[in-house]
This record gives structure tokens, C-alpha cells and sequence, in this order.
């Protein structure tokens, strides 16, 4: 819809529930496009032309997740990841462990405020990750949408919480290309994991000694 935008007359309005990722409105407002943002309505105005120079493309922060993920569980662990992508719309994860206790350091971009444009560049950091004791956490609906590729391995990372980890709002995730919910929890049971499924997320119950013995 913003690609189209710039071929249609006038200005174009797309209002969001909530905040999603914004790597096309960085890299338009950085092609020259008028692109810009109130609270959650995203305006594009018209362009007869775009012009881009070479671009840098940081480490994708997704990808990343799976070796984060061991390095907060697996005792011992510490890892360093350079030039990793942390856009405020894709680093819910991130703040996911840190609530839970994770050691996870590195310079993460600001949240946006309620009329606030994003810069026209990809923030990048260094995370330092390291193994620590976890807790259990709930996962608002709000939040969903910056960690939604993630919340399996949050499923995965509340079996070693202490407490009950719940994750609510996410039934996105059924339609993907399989049912994530209904995946996850299958999977996860088939290792020994205490997870219900909720028609919109999951709730896992946490035992670290029982993670530790199997």
C-alpha cells in the first residue's frame, strides 16, 4: 500500500491497530519520499521520482533470536553479536529476556513517541549475551507485534523461567504457514514441556530444576 502510494494523487493514510516494522517507511523517507508518522497513521504523498544510493543491510535481528536464545539458557554461555539490526519495531524480544533476567547488553533504539518520525537509517548494535537465572513473564497483545516471529522461542525460554510465562493477543500466529500455536505447543510437549494452548497464545509453566535434570 505505501509502494502504491507513491503513484497515487495527493496524500495516502494508513491507519495500523498497532505499530508494525517500518524498513519501508525508513527506506522511502531515505529514497526522498515524504513519508511520515502520527501516533499510528502513516501519511505518503505523491512522488514522480526516488533516488537511492548503495545501502548497508545490518544482520537480521530474527535471526540472530535463535543464538540469543542459547546463549541466555545454555550455562556457561557468552556470546557477542556485531552488527545485528535493532529497529524499536523488531527488538520486542530483546526486552522480553531482559524482563525475564536475561543478560542481554547493547544500545537498542529508542521507543518512538507519539509523533515521531523514524530516522531514515537502520540502527545497529553489538548485543552481548550471557547465561542468568530466568523468570516468568506475560506477554501483552501490545507488544506482540514487535516479537511475533519470536514468540516461539519465548515459549521455548519460559520452560527454563521459574513461574508461568503467558503470551495473549497472538493469533496471528495460526494464520502463518502452519498453525505456530498449535505447532509450538506440540513440539514443545513432545520434550517434556508444560504448555496449554489459548485460542490467541499459550501459557508455559516453568520448572528450571526439571529443564536442568532432562
Amino acid at each position: 500500500m505505501l509502494l502504491a502510494a507513491l503513484a497515487a494523487n495527493g496524500t495516502t493514510r494508513v491507519h495500523e491497530p498497532l505499530p508494525s516494522r517500518d524498513h519501508t517507511e525508513r527506506l522511502l523517507r531515505r529514497a526522498g519520499a515524504a513519508v511520515r508518522r502520527t501516533g499510528f497513521t502513516i501519511s505518503v504523498d505523491n512522488a514522480d521520482e526516488l533516488s537511492l544510493e548503495s545501502i548497508d543491510i545490518p544482520g537480521d535481528i530474527s535471526s540472530a533470536a535463535f543464538p540469543i536464545a542459547a546463549g541466555v539458557l545454555v550455562r556457561g554461555s557468552r556470546l557477542l553479536i556485531e552488527g545485528v539490526g535493532v529497529n524499536r519495531t523488531r527488538t520486542g524480544f530483546i526486552e522480553i529476556l531482559r524482563r525475564m533476567g536475561a543478560i542481554v547488553e547493547g544500545d537498542l533504539e529508542p521507543p518512538a513517541g507519539a509523533d515521531d518520525d523514524a530516522s531514515a537509517e537502520e540502527p545497529v548494535a553489538e548485543l552481548d549475551i550471557a547465561y542468568g537465572p530466568l523468570i516468568a513473564t506475560e506477554v501483552a497483545p501490545e507488544e506482540v507485534p514487535l516479537a511475533i516471529d519470536e514468540l516461539p522461542l519465548v515459549a521455548l525460554v519460559g520452560c527454563f523461567a521459574e513461574g508461568d510465562t503467558i503470551v495473549r493477543g497472538a493469533a496471528e500466529l495460526r494464520l502463518k504457514e502452519i498453525d505456530r500455536i498449535a505447532g509450538v505447543v506440540s513440539g514443545l510437549r513432545g520434550l517434556g514441556a508444560e504448555i496449554e494452548e489459548a485460542e490467541d497464545g499459550f501459557v508455559v509453566h516453568g520448572d528450571p530444576p526439571g529443564c536442568a535434570a532432562a
